[in-house]
């Protein structure tokens, strides 16, 4: 995953870290990283880069705030964390289901309180992209089904 504004890159070279390159000055800036049972599934920037989300096979959504490469919030979601999504003002982040559990789920982003559980998809949910003006939440599963979500404030 990119970062906005294009100075850091997110990758997850063996699902155990996610490593976080500084483009500008070519360096590792950060390595985090997750337990044996928590495979890395997912990666995201919040909208202004300032945090980092990662989804993990154990059900935990862990937020990573990029100035100091710290883990400050971890979010049981009961679930394998197949996908996930910022709301454009980053106040909201999307979580999607595996293949046990095929909910999406809306957070705080901030407290990571549980707002809103989104049922209709029968398989995993792989993607998840809010509108810009986050009015709206676009669920895509396994099967090939869209799921368009009126997401009020």
């Amino acid at each position: 995953a990119y970062a906005p504004g294009g100075n850091l890159l997110a990758v997850s070279p063996d699902r155990y870290a996610v490593r976080i390159w500084n483009i500008e000055e070519e360096i590792w800036q950060y390595t985090l990283f997750t337990s044996f049972t928590g495979a890395v599934t997912q990666i995201v920037f919040s909208p202004d880069g300032g945090v980092l989300a990662s989804g993990h096979y154990d059900g935990f959504i862990r937020i990573w705030d990029m100035r100091t490469g710290t883990e400050i919030l971890s979010i049981p979601t009961g679930s394998v964390v197949e996908s996930l999504a910022f709301s454009s003002d980053g106040r909201l982040l999307a979580s999607g289901g595996s293949f046990e559990d095929t909910l999406v789920r809306l957070w705080d982003a901030g407290n990571g309180e549980l707002l809103r559980e989104l049922a209709g998809h029968r398989v995993g949910v792989v993607q998840l992209l809010f509108s810009p003006d986050s009015q709206f939440l676009v669920s895509a599963s396994y099967d090939g089904m869209l799921r368009i979500w009126g997401i009020r404030p």
